[in-house]
């Protein structure tokens, strides 16, 4: 799933001694909670300018 982070994770994942399934569990955790902000970020735009539409002020 996360080649890139398989490789870059694979001798740290001996320190923490976290299996590795787990620390892809944890990598796309991240990913999806980076992508939601991202989302609900975009949507809270775009409900302030429609807000302002339907109240009539100006956008921007």
């Amino acid at each position: 799933m996360f080649p890139v982070a398989t490789l870059t994770f694979d001798g740290s994942s001996r320190l923490f001694r976290l299996p590795q399934w787990l620390l892809q569990l944890l990598i796309a955790v991240l990913a999806l909670l980076g992508s939601a902000l991202v989302v609900a970020r975009s949507a809270g735009r775009w409900m302030v300018a429609i807000e302002r539409v339907r109240s009539g002020q100006p956008s921007g």
